[in-house]
């Protein structure tokens, strides 16, 4: 259960990271490095690949920030068998 909880919470904090992550950089794009008429399927394509990025580092914030709350909030108790 521990995983799929962690596997949601990477899959919403990359889709949060990257569509945040898209609109700001597009937003910045088109007004610093380039005006909206003279936008190429170049930058389209390294907007989306930077905002990957962005996605990547928000979901592996997440599986450490989330595997660390939940690895502290509950012992495991395990006994030996014999």
């Amino acid at each position: 259960m521990q995983k799929v909880k962690l596997g949601i919470g990477a899959l919403v904090s990359f889709a949060v990271g990257f569509v945040g992550g898209y609109l700001f950089l597009a937003k910045i794009w088109t007004h610093v490095f380039t005006r909206a008429e003279n936008v190429t399927a170049t930058d389209f394509y390294l907007v989306v690949g930077l905002a990957a990025l962005v996605g990547i580092v928000a979901a592996t914030a997440s599986v450490k920030l989330l595997g660390r709350r939940s690895g502290s909030a509950r012992p495991v108790h395990r006994e030996a068998h014999a």
